[in-house]
């Protein structure tokens, strides 16, 4: 909502919760007068009835006056709405209204009081007056008045400040983070709803009897009746609504677990109160969103490093260096790549890459493998850390087999496309590696280091060598228990491996 549109809807909201709070006062200042009732009645209170009698354009006058004064403090409160520099003052003084409204409204009946004390003091000039009867059956009446007003507005604003007013001003919630904004507690509501729903009916009930104790056992006057049935109406109308602030709000917190619960972290509820039940709603939507915020960073962690990699840094392995653990170790390069991609425009190169290493992606994972690092177009694969695993070796011949299946896939699609095939190496080795967190305390990264991977790196690069695409070493070949695989595994040759004083028994694929 556009800013002058805001403060003219502001205006007009406040200017009909005046008109509200003006009609509910003049209602009740009408139900108890109606009834007449006193609870001195004697010669002295004629004597009074009398003289209001012939003054009745004096105590008119009184009751314009307690009318439009707070008539006036209520348009001063609207007023600055209109000359508002920033949102927040509309917002504030509209979420406030119900109380600030209802309070100026009850400020009334004591001015009221007030006024009737200074003509009490009048009239005893010239009449003989009983002025404490007088004043209390004035004190109980005014009481009667100001509570049955003030429960009265407060709880119409109230509901349509919470139904309707504050959805539009905080379509997002956060009524209760806003600056100067009044936060009623519970025990504040529970006492202003017990007064409505009991203190009020009650006082009436106990006044009415004890002034008319003459007439007790006495049919009940229709006006009597009517009062009564009023109360009775506006008790069960303020106890439904208090059941809806509560309901409404709870009802919305409960559906909006459900939809976390659901795996839903988007969803967001509208709590438009400036109380607890605000509060709540508005930690619920901070909650919901830091959740989001925190899987949006997960899965895109998630995207930099291997899951595994991060569900294991994420329970607190951040810490610089490691643990010696036992795995295997792949190394797979692509065959011929630079002058490959010397004909290709950049975009292409990447494109490849991308569906290339989707694939490599797909049958390292699935065979319990994470991808450790990618070195320009090759790719470093552990298996069996950081979890670990049943047959790491195992595990890594099986995903290299399904490597070279997925190759063959792709090559068929490029084939179709007019393009030349894609050939790689993959190398196999087994051993003791130190895997932890290596870098500085700015950068860490998580990786293996040692002279397995050292080796793993050299075997692949022997398979230019021996014309082949895939080539393990005897400490992973070794390793592999499982009948299907084993029968799969050929010796190639024996070889001297840069940096090793031993040679090494290479192994590659019975067939293919």
């Amino acid at each position: 909502m556009q800013a002058a549109k805001q403060k003219t809807f502001g205006f007009c909201v406040l200017f009909l919760y005046m008109l509200i709070t003006g009609l509910v006062h003049f209602i009740a200042s009408m139900v108890p007068s109606s009834l007449d009732l006193l609870i001195f009645d004697d010669e002295f209170t004629q004597n009074w009835k009398a003289f209001i009698a012939g003054h009745e354009a004096l105590m008119a006058f009184a009751i314009i006056i307690c009318f439009a004064l707070p008539a006036a403090f209520c348009l001063l409160y609207a007023l600055p709405v209109l000359r508002a520099a920033d949102s927040e003052t509309v917002k504030r003084r509209v979420t406030n209204a119900p109380t600030f409204l209802s309070a100026i409204g009850a400020s009334g009946w004591v001015l009221n009081y007030m006024l009737e004390l200074s003509v009490l003091a009048y009239a005893g000039t010239f009449i003989e007056i009983k002025a404490s009867g007088i004043l209390l059956s004035s004190a109980m009446i005014l009481l009667l008045e100001c509570l049955i007003s003030f429960e009265l507005s407060y709880f119409v604003l109230e509901a349509l400040n919470r139904f309707w007013a504050l959805r539009i001003f905080f379509p997002n919630g956060g009524v209760a983070k806003t600056k100067g904004v009044f936060h009623p507690s519970f025990s504040v509501l529970f006492a202003e709803f017990f007064v409505a729903v009991s203190v009020c009916p009650i006082l009436f009930l106990l006044y009415a009897l004890h002034a008319n104790w003459k007439n007790f056992g006495s049919a009940p006057s229709t006006d009597f009746i009517i009062c009564i049935t009023l109360f009775m109406l506006s008790a069960v109308i303020v106890m439904l609504f208090f059941m809806k602030i509560i309901s409404a709000p709870l009802n919305c917190l409960s559906e909006g677990m459900k939809r976390i619960k659901a795996g839903d972290l988007s969803v967001r509820i509208r709590i438009a109160s400036n109380d607890k039940l605000g509060a709540l709603g508005d930690s619920f939507n901070d909650m919901t969103a830091s959740l989001q915020e925190k899987e949006f960073i997960q899965k895109t962690f998630g995207r930099f490093v291997d899951p595994a990699v991060r569900d294991h840094l994420l329970q607190g392995n951040t810490c610089l260096g490691g643990e010696i653990c036992e795995c295997t170790v792949l190394f797979c390069d692509i065959r011929n790549f630079t002058a490959m991609s010397e004909k290709l425009r950049p975009e292409e190169v990447v494109s490849f890459l991308n569906a290339y290493f989707t694939k490599m992606e797909q049958c390292i994972t699935r065979n319990h493998g994470i991808i450790n690092k990618y070195i320009g177009d090759a790719v470093m694969a552990l298996f069996g850390a950081p979890a670990k695993s049943q047959n790491h070796a195992e595990d890594a011949f099986s995903a290299a087999i399904e490597m070279k299946d997925a190759l063959a896939g792709l090559n068929a699609q490029r084939s179709a496309g007019h393009l030349p095939p894609v050939g790689f190496g993959i190398g196999l080795h087994s051993g003791d590696v130190l895997a932890g967190n290596i870098g500085s305390d700015t950068r860490l990264e998580y990786t293996v280091i040692g002279d397995t991977v050292n080796t793993a790196s050299r075997i692949e690069a022997l398979c230019k060598e021996y014309k082949t695409d895939l080539l393990l070493s005897e400490a992973t070949a070794g390793r592999i228990l499982a009948p299907a695989l084993k029968q799969r595994i050929r010796v190639i040759g024996e070889t001297a491996i840069r940096g090793k004083t031993d040679t090494v028994r290479l192994f590659s694929l019975a067939h293919g």
